[in-house]
């Protein structure tokens, strides 16, 4: 099935986007929709690279790309991993351009280093909860909960 996708010219229409994106003024609601959907090819190819075992046909595709290229996207893609029912689940998304290197979320200025380098912005939560209930059995449920924003 793999095999049937043209997937050089998902890569060609990323590299269109890419190329007008970086024309198009800032703001503009063209550019973003140039962002959006070279992203949307992104998407579907780093998603299918699971279904190439052999990876003959998408990592070969994507290594055609100029490094700038493939580097914008990876920047700009962020993803969940979820386990349900003993499965994999992962969502992709676009990562606002405030938490790209350089944004206004960019953790790795100087002073955010010294902010997350203290004790108060790493925490642990964790609550029990035990409920027994008079005629049957006991539930124990435990969520832990870390955060840390290194």
């Amino acid at each position: 099935m793999l095999a049937m996708v043209a997937w050089v010219a998902h890569v060609n229409q990323m590299k269109d986007c890419f190329d007008l994106y970086q024309l198009l003024p800032n703001d503009s609601l063209e550019r973003n929709q140039c962002l959006k959907e070279g992203l949307s090819y992104y998407f579907i190819m780093s998603h299918m690279q699971f279904y190439d075992e052999s990876d003959e046909f998408i990592s070969p595709v994507l290594a055609t790309l100029p490094a700038n290229i493939l580097d914008f996207y990876q920047l700009r893609r962020g993803y969940v991993e979820i386990v349900r029912h003993n499965r994999l689940e992962i969502l992709y998304f676009q990562l606002p351009e405030t938490c790209l290197p350089g944004g206004a979320l960019d953790l790795s200025s100087s002073v955010h280093a010294k902010l997350l380098a203290s004790d108060r912005y790493t925490q642990t939560l964790t609550h029990t909860h035990t409920q027994t209930h008079a005629h049957t059995c006991t539930h124990t449920h435990t969520i832990s909960l870390s955060i840390s924003l290194s």
